[in-house]
């Protein structure tokens, strides 16, 4: 009788060895997982890392931030992750909504300002939202600006060091109509430093006239606050075409 008790005593305590061991291998994992995640709590935009101490000027109508890293996507299995983009201050001066993956959040300019930007990322079990892996967020600046975004063969950088798109025309090119990041082009004034190499038009549409550079101009002033005033400007290169190079 002593014996069988022994041994069911040795039973017992194997299993309750294996459920520990099972149940410790399954929380290193999962730990392991949190660790591998939240190290990847970072986001991007235009290849610039972004933080709350320093906010990242935008000056198209629209940018995309990235969350982590493109290359290794952590956070892009929608199975195994939550991850829900807002705007934690400045809901009037921009909007954000989910991209085409979870680690891509779309700003939309809607004013003037800054604003901060919060992404929260959780654990998923199954089709609910479990514990929260963590958090970040960032400052973004709305600046007045012309959309450079639109057409890379038009709007590019002039220098390798450049923070600020320029526009490239040639003597041939037809009329770009340039759209401003607040505000309709329509209703700003627009002017030419040279209209010898530009002529713009009161809706803001540039048509080049000849090589050089030379700067344009958008002034705007809102419908509902006339007090106050945005100006914005952009330089501008124009080549001679192909048929003017002898």
């Amino acid at each position: 009788m002593k014996k069988i008790r022994e041994k069911s005593r040795q039973i017992k305590f194997r299993y309750w060895a294996i459920l520990f061991a099972i149940v410790v291998s399954v929380m290193c994992g999962y730990l392991g997982d949190r660790s591998e995640a939240a190290q990847g709590l970072t986001l991007s935009c235009d290849g610039y890392e972004l933080n709350s101490a320093t906010a990242y000027q935008m000056k198209n109508k629209e940018i995309t931030l990235i969350l982590g890293s493109e290359e290794d996507p952590i956070y892009a299995d929608k199975d195994k992750y939550e991850v829900r983009w807002s705007i934690e201050t400045g809901q009037d001066i921009a909007s954000i909504r989910q991209g085409s993956e979870q680690i891509y959040g779309i700003v939309s300019a809607q004013a003037p300002g800054e604003v901060t930007v919060l992404v929260t990322v959780y654990n998923k079990i199954g089709d609910e939202i479990g514990t929260t892996i963590g958090s970040i967020t960032c400052k973004i600046q709305v600046v007045f600006g012309i959309d450079t975004s639109r057409n890379d063969n038009v709007f590019k950088y002039p220098f390798e060091d450049s923070t600020d798109k320029a526009i490239f025309l040639h003597t041939d090119s037809q009329p770009e109509h340039l759209i401003l990041n607040y505000g309709e082009s329509e209703n700003a004034q627009w002017t030419t430093a040279n209209d010898e190499v530009v002529a713009v038009s009161e809706s803001g549409t540039v048509t080049p006239k000849g090589a050089g550079n030379t700067k344009i101009t958008a002034t705007y002033t809102p419908p509902d606050s006339p007090d106050t005033t945005y100006t914005t400007t952009i330089d501008v290169y124009v080549y001679p075409s192909i048929n003017d190079v002898d």
